[in-house]
C-alpha cells in the first residue's frame, strides 16, 4: 500500500469515474486503474464495484477511502510542517536581552512584527548580565542576545557574530536643577568634579574613557537599575553617562550634552555564526531588513 494507490482509490471514490480520477491526478486510465487493482490484490479484498457504465466503491471501499483521506490530509500536513521547520518559520526561539538594556521602541517593534509574520515561531524573552550573553549562546541556553555593542563592552568571543541595532554618541545627563542648567554653552567638561552615578557590574569602560578626554569626577556612587540612577540624575544627586537608547533621556526633569570625543555606544544583537536552530537564521535576516527600511 502505498501513497499513490490511496489517492487513486480517493479520487476515483470520489468521482465513481476512472476517467475523472485521471484528470484530476494528472494520470492515465490505466495507471488508475493499475494502483487500484494493485492495492485490491495486495489486500485480498474488493475496493470497487465496476460494471460497463459506472463504477462505484464497495462498503470496504468507502471505509478505506475515507481513512486514506485522513491519512493522506497528516501526510500533508506533516510534510508541510517538515518544510516550515526547515525553512526556521517552525520552532522556538530563545532570546537574550542585557540588563542594562532599555528596549523601547525599535526592538519591541520588530519582535512584534516578526512574531505577526511568523506565529509558529515561539519566543521566549530572557533577562541576564551582559557578561553571560557570549557563554548562554555558545552553550546554546539562547539562540540570540541583545547588548551593549560588543566593542565596548569587550566581549567577542571566536564563533559569534553581531548584528549593529544602533550607535550614538554618549551623552552626559544632569538634572534640571544643576546649578550648570541655566548657562547658554554648556560641555561635559564642566561636570567635572561631580557626583558620577553608575550602574553596579557594569562594564567598566565608560569612567577610563571619559578620563581619556580630561573628564574626572569627585567620587562614584554604584547603583543597580536604571530607574535608580534616572532618580539620583533628576534629584540633582550626580550625572551620568550613557547612549541615547536609554529612557533617562525621556525625562522632562533631565538635559543632556554630549560627550565630544569618545567611542560611540549603542546595542548588538548576537548570533552564534553557525547556528542549529534555523529559526535564528531566518530571525536575524528578518531584523537586517527592518533595520533597513527603518534606516531609509
Amino acid at each position: 500500500m502505498d501513497f499513490q494507490q490511496l489517492e487513486c482509490l480517493i479520487e476515483v471514490c470520489k468521482y465513481n469515474s476512472f476517467t475523472r480520477a485521471a484528470n484530476a491526478l494528472f494520470l492515465s486510465q490505466s495507471s488508475i486503474s493499475k494502483n487500484i487493482a494493485a492495492l485490491e490484490q495486495e489486500l485480498g479484498i474488493s475496493l470497487l464495484e465496476r460494471t460497463r457504465h459506472r463504477v462505484s466503491p464497495t462498503k470496504a471501499g468507502v471505509y478505506l477511502a475515507r481513512e486514506a483521506q485522513r491519512i493522506v490530509g497528516e501526510m500533508s500536513g506533516a510534510a508541510e510542517h517538515a518544510k516550515q521547520i526547515a525553512s526556521g518559520k517552525m520552532g522556538f526561539l530563545k532570546i537574550g536581552v542585557s540588563d542594562e538594556l532599555d528596549l523601547n521602541g525599535l526592538l519591541p517593534g520588530f519582535l512584534s512584527s516578526f512574531s505577526r509574520n511568523f506565529p509558529e515561531i515561539e519566543i521566549s524573552i530572557s533577562i541576564h548580565s551582559y557578561k553571560e550573553l557570549d557563554n548562554l549562546i555558545l552553550g546554546g541556553s539562547l539562540d540570540v542576545a541583545f547588548g551593549p555593542c560588543r566593542s565596548v563592552a569587550g566581549q567577542c568571543q571566536d564563533g559569534l557574530g553581531s548584528v549593529l541595532i544602533n550607535r550614538a554618541t554618549p551623552r552626559l545627563y544632569y538634572s534640571c536643577d544643576h546649578k550648570n542648567a541655566g548657562k547658554d554653552h554648556v560641555t561635559a567638561e564642566d561636570f567635572c568634579n561631580d557626583t558620577y552615578i553608575a550602574l553596579r557590574n557594569r562594564f567598566s569602560k565608560t569612567l577610563p574613557m571619559l578620563k581619556s578626554v580630561g573628564i574626572v569626577f569627585r567620587n562614584v556612587i554604584y547603583v543597580d537599575s536604571l530607574q535608580a540612577m534616572k532618580l539620583y540624575v533628576e534629584a540633582n544627586q550626580g550625572v551620568t553617562v550613557l547612549g541615547e537608547s536609554y529612557s533617562i533621556i525621556n525625562s522632562t526633569k533631565v538635559k543632556s550634552v554630549l560627550v565630544n570625543g569618545v567611542s560611540e555606544v549603542g546595542t548588538d544583537m548576537i548570533f552564534k555564526c553557525a547556528p542549529s536552530n534555523e529559526s535564528t537564521i531566518l530571525f536575524r535576516g528578518e531584523l537586517e531588513k527592518y533595520l533597513d527600511r527603518k534606516r531609509k
